[in-house]
Parts: C-alpha cells; sequence; structure tokens
C-alpha cells in the first residue's frame, strides 16, 4: 500500500479484492443464520414480552411511560415503528405480527452489524482481524 493510501482513512476504510468477496460470503452467512433463527422462535421471552408491552404503552401516552419507565426506549420504539409500518404484512394475528416485528429488528440488525464489525476491527487492527472478527460475529447466536 502506498504512503499516501495509508494515510487516507477513506482508502484504508473501503474493501478491496479478495476482501470484499469474503465480507460478501461472510453476510450471506449471517442473513442465513438469522433467518433460520428468526423462523425457528415459536415462544417469547420474558423480556420479549416486555419490550412489546413497552412498545403498546409508547403508542398510547409516550410522555407518562417515558417518564415512568426505568429502561431504554430505543427497541420498544423500533419495534412499535415496525409494527405499524409492516405489521399487518408479517401476520393478520395482532400477537404475531408484534413479536414478527421484533423478529424482523433483530434479524435485520444481525445482519447489519457483521459489516460494522469488520470495519470496526479493521480499523484498530488490520483487514484480517476485521473479516474474522465479522466472520465470528455472523456466526454468534447473540449478535
Amino acid at each position: 500500500m502506498s504512503r499516501a493510501a495509508h494515510n487516507d482513512p477513506a482508502a484504508a476504510a473501503a474493501p478491496v479484492g479478495g476482501t470484499t468477496a469474503w465480507l460478501v460470503l461472510i453476510i450471506v452467512v449471517a442473513t442465513g443464520l438469522r433467518s433460520v433463527q428468526a423462523s425457528r422462535l415459536e415462544c417469547i421471552s420474558r423480556d420479549g414480552a416486555f419490550f412489546v408491552k413497552f412498545a403498546r404503552e409508547l403508542a398510547e401516552n409516550p410522555k407518562l411511560y417515558l417518564r415512568e419507565e426505568s429502561k431504554q426506549p430505543g427497541y420498544s420504539s423500533a419495534m412499535l415503528w415496525t409494527e405499524r409500518a409492516v405489521g399487518r404484512f408479517l401476520s393478520g394475528d395482532p400477537v404475531l405480527a408484534w413479536e414478527r416485528s421484533g423478529q424482523l429488528i433483530s434479524l435485520i440488525a444481525g445482519i447489519v452489524v457483521v459489516p460494522l464489525v469488520f470495519l470496526l476491527g479493521r480499523r484498530v487492527f488490520d483487514t484480517t482481524t476485521g473479516l474474522i472478527a465479522s466472520g465470528l460475529t455472523a456466526v454468534w447466536s447473540s449478535a
């Protein structure tokens, strides 16, 4: 790599050659694994039930419930927005629409985090570390 490219953050941030192919493959693997994982969830956890309840409360009276609740509202807000935007397409059953809205958020976030981890790993360490970190993120079930 030339000295000018080495000092240019934009050049260092862009995947090149085989790196792009590896990153695309890792993203495809993450998409497949996350899709299977989301489709196999048959019941909602206690945390999931809380987030759905909190999302419904935010729909009713956001000012009141934001003041009264000690947990962060980000995921519940995203769930409320997703359910309102596409919930009816995810299921005709309102309960399943809420559950699938949460699954959709998790699916998308689980895929998007993979290239972000790659960029972070590459910026802090190097391209190989970025690829390894993104690969681990792709197969890690909680990511």
